[in-house]
């Protein structure tokens, strides 16, 4: 399963969600927002 964490990481384990501008993919959580960052927005 993921999870959207309180500093917006989309995660699993150790690993997050990463998006660098191009394709989406999978890196170690950093903490640092920027490319691991997003925002749930239910509407």
């Amino acid at each position: 399963y993921w999870m959207l964490s309180k500093t917006g990481e989309i995660r699993r384990d150790e690993s997050c969600l990463d998006y660098s501008g191009t394709d989406v993919i999978l890196y170690p959580c950093h903490g640092s927002k920027g490319n691991q960052q997003w925002i749930y927005n239910p509407q």
